[in-house]
């Protein structure tokens, strides 16, 4: 670019097309970068939430576990109560 300017007697200095060119180029560059950037924060996001969707999915096993021990529990008391009353 520098070298185009020298040789029409810009004395190193870019014509207003090469500089307009070069910041497409930073801006393009940029872009770039904040695209991977958003990339790399979706790919942890996403990470992220398979580690809680697997918590909860332990959590909720857990859960049922405990709910279902309560239940058979709660039923046994009951049927021995029926069976004295009968």
């Amino acid at each position: 670019m520098m070298e185009h300017a020298e040789a029409n007697g810009g004395g190193g200095e870019a014509e207003p097309g090469e500089r307009k060119y070069d910041q497409l180029e930073l801006i393009i560059s940029m872009l770039a970068s904040m695209r991977a950037e958003q990339s790399e924060q979706a790919r942890r996001q996403a990470e992220h939430t398979q580690q809680l969707m697997e918590v909860l999915q332990s959590s909720l096993g857990s859960l049922r576990a405990e709910v279902q021990d309560y239940t058979d529990r709660s039923c046994e008391s009951v049927r021995g109560e029926l069976e004295q009353n009968l």
